[in-house]
């Protein structure tokens, strides 16, 4: 059975784009929409994000001082809960400057968060099946409310028998979003989990990535080999990507899959059956 796909990618919160673009997907009725990662955007303004890199050099600095006390890798977010529980010795200088970092964490996940309460509302008015994975924009609480859409790294999600997997992230975390809300990735893990994914007669036949194929980002990404390792060893029949913001509709020479990167902000969609 046939099974009608539109595919978006990086709208990074521009609600106005998206708007339009539904409207596309509304009129074209499709089974699927696939959403490639990058759902949210920026949380702080020019102010804020200012503001909140001084304040991330500063700590910075002490996160590393604070790893060492530890003799191990901590997070950010913990090495500052620890420094304001008193657990270690510390200047109230020091204390104020992770209340001021967790302040802007929290900031933050909370406006990501209504990011995301926003494309939820706009999904369920949606006829379509909506799969996605998250990007490098997205952060970890992205299941708090889009748990039923996001398959990364989870179960195969099955549309008409035709099944997708997906794995998103991308080790390029922006600079402006605190790194303990990213999306932990591992090349490793994604090409073992995508390429158990696709194994058997049940294995899946569209895949998902964030990140995309070596030599298909343009001049913006040079792109990932693991990406590219990936699309030649499993050789789905489409494999959908984004984080380049530049154009790829096409097969694939060596893999022969069909493979699809949408532009950065241009309408209408990509749409195939």
């Amino acid at each position: 059975m046939a099974v009608r796909l539109i595919h978006m990618s990086d709208i990074h919160g521009d609600f106005e784009i998206l708007d339009r673009s539904l409207e596309v997907v509304v009129k074209s009725k499709p089974d699927v929409l696939a959403i490639t990662g990058d759902l949210s955007g920026e949380v702080f303004n020019k102010e804020e994000t200012g503001a909140y890199l001084t304040c991330y050099n500063e700590f910075d600095v002490i996160h590393s001082q604070v790893m060492r006390v530890k003799e191990g890798f901590i997070g950010y977010h913990d090495a500052a809960q620890s420094l304001i529980r008193g657990e270690l010795n510390a200047s109230d200088g020091v204390r104020d400057v992770a209340r001021k970092y967790l302040e802007f964490e929290m900031m933050a996940e909370g406006r990501k968060l209504a990011q995301y309460r926003e494309f939820k509302k706009r999904f369920d008015s949606l006829d379509s099946k909506i799969i996605l994975v998250p990007g490098n924009w997205d952060i970890v609480g992205i299941d708090e409310v889009l748990a039923e859409e996001n398959i990364h790294c989870k179960t195969k999600a099955r549309v008409n028998e035709l099944g997708f997997a997906g794995y998103g992230g991308s080790s390029d975390h922006p600079n402006v979003l605190p790194l303990d809300l990213c999306i932990p990735f591992s090349e490793d893990e994604g090409f073992i989990y995508l390429n158990k994914q696709t194994e058997g007669e049940e294995g899946a036949e569209v895949i998902l990535t964030h990140e995309c194929p070596r030599g298909s980002g343009g001049d913006r990404h040079g792109g990932s080999w693991w990406v590219s390792a990936l699309l030649y060893k499993t050789q789905p029949s489409l494999f959908l990507f984004g984080h380049s913001h530049y154009p790829i509709l096409g097969q694939d020479d060596k893999s022969q899959c069909f493979i699809s990167s949408p532009a950065e902000r241009k309408l209408p969609c990509f749409s195939s059956e």
